[in-house]
């Protein structure tokens, strides 16, 4: 059950990613413009934000250019993050997160890391405000940076403050 979710969700991103293409594809005729994003890039970079920053890090590379059409070798990175992220995600649901035993069983290097990469996509968030990304990608990422900083502080005080 565990791997479920995050084999739907490499399923969703490859197929986001060939529709993507397509329309790109019908939209530019042929032409390369580099600041163009079809709705489908966009919805999958919106489902899939933090796997997408730890790419650009991985690759660094700071533009949201991971999909299909611009290189193979990026985009296999980006579905092994997403399934990475979809994994801790289905670990923690499984788990019954917000209980305890959950961030018991997080390591010390977690916590931190977590909170330092949640505030990573914060940053991401506001620097996004300056460029030609759609309105649903913006609001995704300070949902997801949100969400992961929410995470990783109610663990830091479970575990530092209470230490349940």
């Amino acid at each position: 059950m565990r791997l479920v979710l995050p084999f739907c969700q490499a399923i969703i991103a490859v197929l986001l990613s060939f529709l993507g293409n397509a329309q790109a594809r019908m939209a530019l005729h042929g032409q390369v413009v580099w600041d163009y994003f079809p709705p489908a890039e966009i919805l999958l970079h919106a489902i899939n934000y933090p796997a997408a920053i730890a790419t650009g890090l991985t690759l660094l590379h700071g533009s949201f250019q991971i999909g299909l059409r611009y290189s193979c070798v990026s985009f296999v990175v980006y579905l092994v993050y997403i399934f990475l992220l979809w994994c801790a995600i289905s670990w923690f649901i499984e788990q019954g997160w917000p209980r305890s035993d959950a961030v018991r069983r997080a390591s010390l290097l977690m916590i931190p890391g977590g909170l330092l990469f949640g505030s990573v996509l914060l940053l991401v968030a506001f620097w996004m405000l300056h460029g030609p990304h759609g309105g649903i990608l913006i609001l995704s990422a300070f949902l997801w940076s949100g969400l992961v900083l929410v995470f990783f502080t109610i663990a830091f005080v479970r575990r530092y403050l209470y230490g349940r």
